[in-house]
């Protein structure tokens, strides 16, 4: 390496003060082995920091979610299954299902069930959580092998079309079931499709306005889709009765307001379903 002449007495008067080698640089033969990678390590310092800075970096860091308890805080997927029956057959359906239910739970428990009021009528879509799709291939594989659940009659007969999605929790979603909404609800279940690439914005404009949303009705699920139809996004809301539903969606729309979110991308398809929980799900 040279140096010029100014540069020359600048390095000779700080070489000390810089700590600089007092030969030249030899990069290929001062250079570290892959065995010294360890002992060259840089050594990182955790300085506490107080507390307000504490506070601000955890905002930063993405923890406006924490209004929430029992958010989705473990790996989880949920998958949706929507068969649409034979016209008059959604209450044999359910019954059967009912009879059935306690076999099939001991392979994975039910997240809810529900069938359609208004939308696509004659549906009844059922949700199971697992924890992975590990898990999801497992049980069912032992339910195929469970000759105890076979005596009992399916709803093969009464259904027309079948359709399976595994959805992913969005950030801010409790877990479904984990809050009590009474009986006697209804849920909207409103699903936007959105452009490739839309999904993060959504998400995070959501995560910034949905506690103000959930003081007006609660939340029940909110899912992205992974596998089946992409670029989904499901958002399901509990009400009293259809009425509620009214008076929550005027107030949620007035002027000056939080809602809807301002993502800044519109969805390209639009979709909504009205649906009345069976005796038997667990959301109620």
């Amino acid at each position: 390496m040279r140096f010029c002449g100014t540069c020359r007495i600048f390095v000779q008067f700080n070489r000390r003060r810089l700590r600089l080698p007092s030969t030249p640089y030899d990069r290929t033969k001062d250079r570290p082995k892959l065995d010294d990678a360890e002992r060259i390590r840089p050594r990182l310092t955790t300085k506490k920091l107080p507390a307000y800075q504490s506070k601000a970096r955890n905002r930063s860091a993405g923890n406006r979610f924490e209004h929430h308890h029992q958010l989705e805080d473990a790996p989880m997927i949920y998958e949706v299954r929507t068969y649409t029956l034979r016209t008059g057959a959604t209450a044999d359906f359910e019954e059967r299902y009912a009879k059935r239910l306690p076999l099939r739970e001991k392979h994975s428990k039910l997240g809810a069930f529900w069938h359609t009021e208004f939308g696509p009528l004659n549906q009844v879509i059922h949700v199971y959580p697992y924890t992975d799709l590990g898990q999801r291939t497992s049980v069912r594989a032992a339910m195929a092998a469970d000759t105890e659940l076979a005596k009992l009659p399916g709803g093969g007969d009464l259904i027309v079309a079948m359709e399976s999605e595994i959805m992913n929790p969005a950030p801010f979603m409790r877990a479904l079931g984990s809050r009590d909404h009474g009986t006697g609800n209804v849920y909207e279940m409103r699903t936007y499709t959105y452009a490739p690439g839309d999904m993060p914005k959504v998400l995070d404009a959501w995560g910034k306005a949905i506690e103000a949303r959930e003081q007006l009705s609660p939340l029940a699920a909110c899912w992205t889709s992974e596998l089946g139809g992409l670029n989904k996004f499901i958002h399901t809301w509990v009400y009293k009765d259809v009425n509620e539903r009214a008076r929550v969606r005027e107030a949620s729309r007035k002027p000056g307001g939080a809602w809807p979110p301002q993502s800044g991308v519109r969805p390209v398809s639009q979709e909504n379903k009205l649906l009345i929980p069976a005796a038997f799900s667990p959301v109620r």
